[in-house]
C-alpha cells in the first residue's frame, strides 16, 4: 500500500511522467519498504530473516516492473482505442 501510494504521488508531481524515472523511483521505495519491513520484524519481533530473499525480491520486483508497464499501457490503448 505504501508504494502505490508512493509511487502515485511521484507520478502526479512529475510534469512529463516517464517510465525510466518511475522505475528508479520505483527501486528507491521497494528497497526503502523492504529495509524497513526487515529492520521491524527482527529488531522488534526477533525473527531470524534472510537478507538474500528480500534482496531477490526487490531486484526481480525491479525487473518486471517495466515489462509491466509495457503490458498495461498497450492494454489502456486497446481499452481506449
Amino acid at each position: 500500500m505504501l508504494i502505490c501510494i508512493a509511487t502515485a504521488y511521484i507520478r502526479n508531481i512529475t510534469i512529463r511522467p516517464s517510465p525510466i524515472k518511475d522505475w528508479f523511483y520505483f527501486l528507491l521505495v521497494i528497497s526503502l519498504i523492504n529495509s524497513l519491513n526487515y529492520s521491524l520484524l527482527t529488531l522488534f519481533f526477533s525473527f531470524n530473516l534472510n537478507l538474500m530473499n528480500y534482496l531477490v525480491n526487490t531486484f526481480f520486483t525491479f525487473s518486471f516492473y517495466i515489462i509491466f508497464v509495457s503490458i498495461f499501457k498497450y492494454y489502456l490503448k486497446g481499452l481506449n482505442d
